[in-house]
């Protein structure tokens, strides 16, 4: 499973440097503006359902029930590709009708392929077949690379990086699901059962929805105000510094929620409340303290990292990728802390944090638009806003479940990255990718040296890895 991360993060680092050489900011502002479509019937269409399905993933797999009550899924998502292919025609107005059909086409490809692939490949990782989901992970991202590369080769433009992207899923999804169907069939259960309830709906997907929808605002939604004041090509430069700082916490979480989420998920199941505080604490003294020290190395490292991963054209968006570490780090223990809502199946807790991070968000953009000011102001707001929503959402999960700190290991990670944020004063910028290699060596040698401190004896983390996924019960 190491290695197939390892790879797939290596395929993610050679993404964006594919990308940012074939788009121009322009053609990469016109690709964010695609993502906040995608995003959007992801976060907050198919968001909901994937966490009621991944909250049950385990009962279901036990009794046998769990493809028959995904039978009535694909419906559904295939309706949610069709809303955002509308969608996508909204993003796409100053575009030919040629370039805006092909473009709904491909995202109606995107959303079933995505949501397909985001389904099977963290199913097979929950029920304990975390080989094939690794690898149908990575053919996820080599095919993804290979076809967009092949595509924009012929036609550089932000369309043909994004068939080339669904193609990439498509193929992740069709292997993945086929690999669970067959690991199914010794526990099939052939009765027809339902996927939802009216109750689980009205209680728990809805209030999801709503306040995942804030999330959209707040991580996605805003790029709509930047286009529209700043245009693309600013939005582009904003984009791509965002983007390596997102790419590179997006593999670390996903690694973490790939390893530790099924682990606490099976903990959590059909246990009373004091074990599920216990879990959930055990999460997170895992992983904030590494995100801390992350956090310090990203920060550090960001002008090494955009002269090896950019094309030079993005150079300037070194500023953008600093200030997107905070964001970034506020929105991954957001996301740690939101486990608490689910433990109790009580969503509306997450609403007012999110709504609270996007109100405060357009307002600061709507000041900056009016006084004129600089596209920097709008990285500033969302990492103002981000930290206002952790703030938040820190004081909503801790009234729904009681977790406690690891204050040791906490204050360790925090004075590290103090430390390596510090440092940035006195490194100078990169002039040549043997300097940025070298920098980038000590400071994840640096960095890696931390995490072995934190993890090495972590009580919390031998107690979340003695739990078998396949039958509950604690390892031997």
């Amino acid at each position: 499973m190491g290695g197939g991360r390892l790879a797939t993060a290596l395929l993610g680092l050679l993404t964006i440097r594919a990308v940012t050489t074939f788009l121009t900011p322009e053609q990469y502002g016109q690709l964010a503006m695609l993502l906040v479509v995608q995003t959007f019937c992801g976060l907050l269409l198919v968001n909901p359902v994937g966490m009621h399905i991944n909250r049950h993933t385990h009962e279901w797999w036990d009794d046998g029930s769990l493809m028959s009550r995904l039978r009535t899924y694909k419906y559904y998502i295939l309706a949610v590709s069709l809303i955002g292919g509308l969608a996508a025609v909204a993003v796409s107005a100053h575009l030919s009708m040629m370039q805006i059909a092909v473009i709904v086409m491909v995202m109606i490809l995107m959303v079933n392929s995505g949501t397909w692939n985001a389904t099977w490949i963290p199913l097979l990782n929950m029920v304990g077949q975390r080989g094939a989901a690794v690898g149908w992970s990575l053919v996820t991202g080599v095919v993804g690379l290979l076809v967009s590369v092949l595509l924009c080769a012929v036609w550089p433009i932000a369309t043909a990086w994004f068939a080339g992207q669904a193609i990439g899923m498509a193929f992740g999804a069709i292997g993945a699901g086929r690999v669970l169907r067959e690991r199914t069939l010794e526990k099939k259960n052939t009765a027809s059962l339902p996927l939802l309830d009216r109750k689980t709906i009205i209680t728990y997907c809805l209030p999801l929805a709503l306040g995942t929808g804030f999330m959209w605002l707040q991580l996605s939604g805003y790029r709509l105000l930047v286009e529209h004041y700043w245009g693309l090509s600013l939005l582009g430069f904003l984009a791509v510094g965002l983007l390596l700082a997102g790419q590179i916490w997006s593999l670390t979480e996903s690694l973490a929620q790939q390893f530790l989420n099924p682990l606490f998920y099976r903990r959590i199941a059909q246990s009373d409340s004091n074990a599920s505080s216990a879990a959930l604490s055990d999460l997170m003294n895992v992983l904030v303290p590494v995100y801390f020290v992350l956090a310090g190395m990203t920060f550090l490292g960001a002008p090494y990292l955009i002269r090896l991963l950019t094309a030079p054209q993005y150079a300037d968006a070194e500023i953008f990728m600093r200030l997107g570490v905070g964001i970034e780090f506020c929105r991954v223990v957001a996301n740690l802390l939101s486990n608490a809502a689910h433990v109790t199946k009580n969503t509306r807790a997450i609403i007012f944090p999110y709504a609270l991070g996007a109100v405060v968000l357009f307002a600061m953009l709507a000041f900056a638009a009016i006084h004129g000011l600089g596209v920097s102001w709008v990285a500033v707001s969302l990492l103002c806003a981000a930290v206002l929503m952790l703030g938040v959402m820190w004081s909503a999960m801790l009234s729904e479940v009681r977790f406690f700190l690891d204050m040791r290991r906490w204050l360790f990670a925090l004075l590290t990255m103090v430390l390596f944020a510090i440092s940035a004063h006195w490194l100078e910028r990169p002039t040549n990718w043997v300097d940025a290699v070298l920098a980038l060596s000590v400071i994840g040698l640096l960095g890696g040296a931390a995490v072995v401190v934190l993890l090495k004896g972590n009580p919390a983390l031998q107690r979340l890895l003695i739990v078998d996924l396949k039958s509950g019960n604690k390892a031997t």
